[in-house]
């Protein structure tokens, strides 16, 4: 399967709006460390509000795909309620950009080798929240992470949608609970998406929701504590 390059990702997903009557705005919300836009698409009336981030780590253009299933069926959900969805298709542009070359030969492990950017640590736009627990403090984060950081403060979305992958060979997806019945539509969009799909989850204290469609059964502050 072969991604697509960022600036032309982007145009699609304003092409799929369009093509599928899906009533939205675009919006810069600010800039990258590299001066690159961070660009929003709000689409409005809808029952809840949701945030949804591409590309929260540079090197997993899965988001692609699933960014491009939510323009062509936002539609079925608008003029449901006063709420908005606010998408993010890419998070961290500047690191996208790196990777953008084997996304468009993504079937050949020596390409994305060759083609891997992985920003440290420190450098990644998700794990850069400030914090303050147990003696610790940081308080100072990149540019992308503040945006979002802003965007949060701001409007207090009730679901929030962060769009990884990996690098284990099929596709799936952990939610969270309570989202059974709603988040069954994405076991539906990775099987319309022609990728191999997780049947058994990577890990063994999950739950198979459906295809492709786990649930940790654990709380995540014994995963990582």
């Amino acid at each position: 399967m072969s991604y697509m390059r960022i600036s032309n990702y982007i145009q699609e997903l304003r092409n799929a709006f369009a093509l599928f009557g899906v009533d939205y705005k675009e919006k810069v919300l600010g800039k990258s460390a590299e001066g690159r836009n961070i660009i929003s698409f709000l689409l409005p009336r809808m029952e809840v509000s949701n945030l949804i981030m591409g590309f929260p780590h540079p090197n997993e253009p899965l988001s692609q795909v699933m960014m491009m299933q939510i323009a062509r069926k936002a539609e079925q959900f608008q003029n449901q309620g006063n709420e908005f969805w606010f998408l993010i298709p890419v998070w961290d542009i500047d690191g996208a950009i790196r990777n953008q070359d084997w996304f468009l030969n993504a079937d050949s492990i020596v390409e994305m080798v060759n083609g891997w950017y992985r920003p440290a640590a420190n450098r990644q736009v998700e794990w850069d929240f400030p914090l303050e627990s147990g003696g610790y403090k940081h308080s100072s984060s990149l540019p992308e992470t503040e945006i979002i950081k802003n965007l949060l403060d701001e409007v207090h979305p009730q679901r929030l949608i962060s769009l990884h992958n990996g690098i284990v060979g099929n596709a799936y997806c952990y939610i969270s609970q309570g989202l059974h019945d709603k988040a069954r539509d994405l076991s539906k969009a990775l099987q319309l998406s022609g990728l191999d799909i997780a049947e058994e989850p990577p890990v063994p204290y999950s739950e198979v929701i459906d295809l492709g469609l786990f649930r940790y059964l654990m709380p995540l502050n014994r995963l990582i504590g």
